[in-house]
């Protein structure tokens, strides 16, 4: 005996009217593993059909019961198929026809419909999904990209130049500190391969605020009053005077403020007076209370005039425009020679003030000085004068185009500032991006922007040397050998 089994549940179609009835088998027909005996019809309700199919090579009955309705048959609920060789009672079965079996038209076209929409619904979500997985990556890639350069790039020059906490705004490098503990060691990397790195932080600050609006410099009106014609103060920082006779040009001056460790208007820069100038000079120190002029350039160089010769040469008093300067002393030092005015308007002549020029007579146009120690005692100098009057006005400072040799001297002043309060950490390349936000040109040739650097340093051999018992504001210089400072 050889037994089937199908699917327990199926639905399946009654054609109408029709008795006894064709079915469209839905299941397939499997051999079973263990054999089922034969058995009769079971009769559930008042339907039972017997369903004679034919079987090669052999035939035999197979009987199943059904609930049915009027049209439809609900459902067929296999419970034994068996045949057999022996012919069936004919009084016990009914021989009918089936057809080939096949699905129901209906009910599977509903579920296929119903499945197709739910998988392309499902493909739709996921590329959705997918779209703004990428698109997200894709910006942040984008976004990163500058960052993800520049740290290749601090990675393959660690070595070289271990700067720490790098500020980049944008695309351009904004700050660099270094650790005053490790501060030889990196301006020796910086200074390695005939200054590559050096040259390279300087060449990053050659464009720094360069976009910013110089228009009243450049009025015709104004013109004939700058110095250089690249050398042109920026509307935002410079410095104006009072309008003098109703005349609207009459407040221009070539002069920038320049910002300080203490005062966002602590430095003024401005270029060697001219002839025509000078009682706008003048004029400026009056209105702005200045009490201290630096000077960094000669009247003449190399037979070139740099700038006009803009005091009184004795104690006669003269006159400029409308104020009256007297000097009042001449000291006259190896590398610098001070000089005190008594500067007073010709309105309130009972009241005057007191103005100290420090003029530094060593220092080379475009250049550096021979040694270090000499201006950094130059500059401590002007600083102790600087501090003894706290309710002046802004530090005068000037040269001839009032960018190099002045950029260098206000940015060594920052400095050595910064290293009297113990600072842990120094910021050359930061403090010069600043100075060149308010004035063009800055610290002008690259000699003097690592000027600095040896300056610095020299400052730090120093105070390893000194002892506490020696005067903090004179440390010791003069044992110190200078090195070669610029080779290409």
């Amino acid at each position: 005996m050889i037994a089937l089994r199908a699917p327990v549940i199926r639905k399946v179609r009654e054609k109408e009217n029709c008795s006894p009835g064709y079915f469209r088998i839905l299941f397939p027909l499997t051999r079973s593993i263990a054999p089922i005996a034969p058995s009769g019809p079971i009769r559930l309700g008042s339907s039972t059909v017997n369903v004679r199919i034919g079987m090669e090579p052999l035939q035999g009955s197979v009987s199943f019961w059904a609930r049915g309705w009027r049209n439809w048959v609900e459902a067929v609920t296999l419970k034994h198929l068996t045949y057999s060789l022996k012919q069936t009672n004919p009084s016990l079965s009914t021989a009918t026809a089936l057809s080939d079996p096949a699905l129901p038209t209906e009910p599977l076209s509903g579920l296929v419909a119903g499945v197709s929409a739910g998988l392309f619904l499902g493909l739709i979500v996921m590329s959705i999904i997918i779209f703004v997985f990428c698109r997200q990556n894709f910006v942040k890639v984008r976004v990163q990209e500058p960052a993800v350069r520049m740290n290749l790039r601090r990675e393959r020059e660690r070595e070289r130049a271990p700067v720490t906490h790098t500020i980049i705004r944008g695309k351009r490098r904004v700050s660099s500190p270094v650790s005053v503990a490790n501060f030889e060691g990196h301006l020796s990397k910086l200074r390695a391969d005939s200054h590559y790195l050096l040259s390279e932080e300087y060449e990053e600050l050659k464009d720094v605020g360069r976009n910013q609006p110089q228009d009243a410099a450049l009025l015709p009106e104004n013109r004939g009053k700058n110095r250089y014609n690249n050398i042109l103060p920026y509307d935002s920082t410079r410095v104006k005077l009072s309008c003098m006779d109703d005349d609207s040009c009459s407040d221009y001056i070539n002069a920038s403020y320049i910002p300080g460790n203490n005062f966002r208007r602590e430095y003024i820069a401005t270029q060697g007076p001219l002839p025509g100038t000078k009682d706008d000079f003048w004029r400026m120190l009056w209105e702005q209370n200045v009490h201290n002029i630096v000077m960094v350039t000669q009247c003449v160089e190399k037979g070139r005039v740099k700038c006009d010769h803009y005091w009184p040469l004795d104690q006669d008093p003269l006159y400029y425009g409308d104020l009256i300067v007297q000097m009042q002393s001449e000291s006259v030092l190896p590398e610098w020679t001070i000089r005190e005015f008594r500067i007073c308007s010709e309105d309130r002549l009972s009241f005057s003030r007191l103005v100290r020029q420090f003029h530094y007579t060593v220092w080379p146009d475009h250049g550096v000085p021979e040694n270090t120690h000499t201006l950094v005692q130059f500059v401590r100098s002007v600083r102790d004068y600087v501090n003894r009057t706290p309710f002046a006005g802004a530090t005068v400072v000037h040269c001839s185009a009032g960018v190099g040799r002045t950029g260098t001297f206000i940015s060594l002043d920052r400095l050595l500032q910064q290293l009297d309060t113990n600072a842990h950490t120094l910021d050359i390349y930061s403090v010069v991006f600043e100075l060149r936000l308010h004035r063009t040109h800055m610290v002008q040739t690259e000699s003097q922007y690592s000027f600095l650097y040896q300056c610095v340093r020299d400052v730090l051999r120093a105070r390893k040397l000194r002892s506490d018992q020696e005067n903090p504001l004179y440390p010791l210089y003069q044992n110190m050998e200078r090195e070669p400072f610029f080779k290409r």
